[in-house]
């Protein structure tokens, strides 16, 4: 028993270095197109599908069949079985015909793949981790290649769903005629299994996304992370931020944000996150919000704020000519470029206040929407805990002071506000009294500017346009409620201080001399002179009303 106990071991490990040995002579090259694989490489040792079947001309039963064989043998062989010919060439035709599978066979393909990618991404996080034995270059190759083929294969499976999602809401249901106007008629058995992407994306992103948190540096070793891999991080995400549903999962969400920061703070794909991002911002309504909460997500995790700070130079390096010629055209992307600078400024105001050179011309310029989110950063950057030095106190006037350069950048941001009440375009007008508003709200105006402020409501009260009188009416009623002073002034607590104060001030004035007394009586008895006049005219008024009334009658009887 012992002696077959041995050779079995022996055969096993010979087994296992033989196949390890197989898989790590074959690597694998992310192609633009999935289908590309299937053109011959040039050169020797690439692994591409040699047996490509065509799915969609199989029975269900078939393709059922072929899905549950690929699914048992990656669930029952090491991760890096993929990079077998046999089973490679099956997981690739399933992946390109995705679109053909029924929905129990796509949920198999696809809980599958991201199970093994799962699972191999942890070992090679450990093994790396721990560092590489006397085979250790042979096992990081075979994850290497392994890690790459999942990625490809998970992401153009991704890929064919967002399609088949989007054609799927574009048309409309389909009826059936024959069962309008039936009752009692039985319904159709509902499926076994039901194919939901917005709950599998969830996993599929949550897998892709933990890939990046392996050390890809030591992975490539001694070559970088090649661009194509670390693409379909940025196109897998883009693509899911593009609907408002994948947002709506926090888990969706939060894959999504790694994978964009990773990509650009830690695996040197900043600029094209950037280019992606703005691209993106351009075209939806929807993600001015998300992708300034995702800047600032990334500057938490990895403590960097470098792609804050690229999207606002992005944004801010345009021409304020170009803005005014998409504000004539198309004013969603100017729009929307103005929603993200205002949400990134409160979210992140430090990295706003950092690059505001960058914003600040665009205030000149005639995109009258880009002026009004400008003018709404004006006031988080004021009202911003990085800019809260206090004007009022005279350590801060002075240049000597740290933070003098940063108080002189407060001065001129709330100088811009008074101006921009006199804006042309009477959003912006009606933007400048509501953030006037807000600092009001938060206390961030200073009392040397409370009167100016408050004149500058008044004065907007006759303003043409009915949006800006509402604002300026909003405006006053907030000061009145958030005044320094407090919404209401107790008198009860300051009567003893009133007392105080008048008697000091009876003691202070000059004794009175003895005309002046004269002069005090005779006013204090003229009310009483007069009201006794008035009275004794008030008494003879009924007897001349009756003197009149006995002539009328008189002059009656003679007639």
């Amino acid at each position: 028993e012992c002696h077959f106990a041995a050779a079995h071991a022996h055969a096993q490990a010979h087994t296992s270095r033989v196949y390890r040995h197989r898989i790590v002579a074959m690597e694998f090259d992310i192609p633009l197109a999935l289908t590309d694989l299937e053109t011959a490489p040039a050169r020797d040792g690439a692994l591409f599908p040699r047996d490509v079947q065509d799915v969609r001309s199989m029975r269900d039963a078939e393709a059922n069949e072929l899905v549950e064989r690929l699914t048992h043998d990656l669930c029952d062989n090491d991760p890096t079985c993929v990079m077998e010919q046999d089973i490679f060439d099956r997981a690739y035709v399933c992946v390109r015909d995705f679109h053909g599978l029924s929905a129990v066979a796509r949920i198999r393909l696809c809980d599958a793949l991201c199970s093994n990618l799962s699972v191999l991404s942890s070992a090679a996080h450990t093994m790396l981790a721990a560092g590489a034995g006397a085979d250790g270059a042979d096992a990081v190759a075979s994850h290497r290649e392994a890690l790459k083929c999942y990625s490809t294969l998970i992401y153009h499976l991704a890929k064919g769903a967002d399609a088949d999602a989007a054609s799927a809401g574009a048309a409309p249901p389909a009826e059936d005629p024959k069962a309008k106007g039936k009752k009692g008629s039985k319904s159709k058995a509902a499926p076994l299994a039901e194919w939901k992407w917005d709950e599998q994306r969830e996993r599929v992103l949550h897998v892709m996304s933990g890939v990046l948190d392996v050390d890809l540096w030591n992975l490539f070793r001694p070559r970088q992370p090649p661009e194509a891999f670390l693409t379909m991080f940025t196109s897998l995400a883009c693509a899911a931020m593009e609907s408002q549903t994948a947002l709506r999962s926090k888990v969706t969400k939060a894959s999504i944000f790694d994978m964009l920061g990773a990509c650009a703070l830690k695996w040197g794909q900043l600029e094209n996150v950037t280019t992606s991002l703005v691209h993106l911002l351009n075209k939806h309504e929807h993600l001015p919000g998300p992708i300034a909460e995702c800047a600032a997500a990334a500057a938490d995790r990895h403590e960097n704020a470098r792609l804050a700070a690229s999207l606002l130079r992005e944004v801010g390096n345009v021409d304020p000519a170009e803005y005014k010629r998409q504000q004539l055209s198309d004013a969603v992307g100017v729009r929307c470029v103005g929603v993200f600078i205002s949400e990134l400024a409160e979210r992140m105001p430090k990295t706003t206040m950092t690059n505001i050179s960058l914003l600040l011309p665009h205030l000149d310029g005639e995109a009258y929407s880009l002026r009004s989110s400008l003018v709404t950063v004006l006031g988080h950057l004021v009202c911003s805990d990085v800019s809260s030095g206090a004007l009022d106190r005279d350590q801060d006037r002075t240049t000597s002071d740290a933070n003098a350069p940063l108080l002189r950048a407060k001065q001129g941001f709330l100088d811009l506000l008074v101006d921009r009440v006199h804006d042309v375009s009477a959003f912006t007008r009606a933007r400048v009294l509501q953030t006037w508003a807000l600092m009001a709200e938060k206390k961030a105006i200073p009392l040397s500017h409370w009167l100016v402020v408050a004149d500058l409501g008044i004065g907007r009260l006759g303003d043409k346009a009915a949006l800006v009188r509402k604002a300026a009416m909003n405006l006053l009623a907030t000061m009145l409620g958030f005044n320094p002073f407090a919404p209401t002034l107790p008198s009860a607590a300051f009567a003893d201080s009133l007392a105080e104060y008048e008697a000091k001030l009876k003691a202070m004035a000059p004794p009175k001399t003895t005309t002046e007394d004269d002069g005090d009586a005779f006013e204090k008895q003229m009310p009483e002179t007069i009201d006794e006049g008035d009275e004794a005219e008030d008494a003879d008024e009924p007897d001349a009303e009756q003197g009149a009334e006995q002539g009328a009658e008189g002059a009656e009887g003679a007639e």
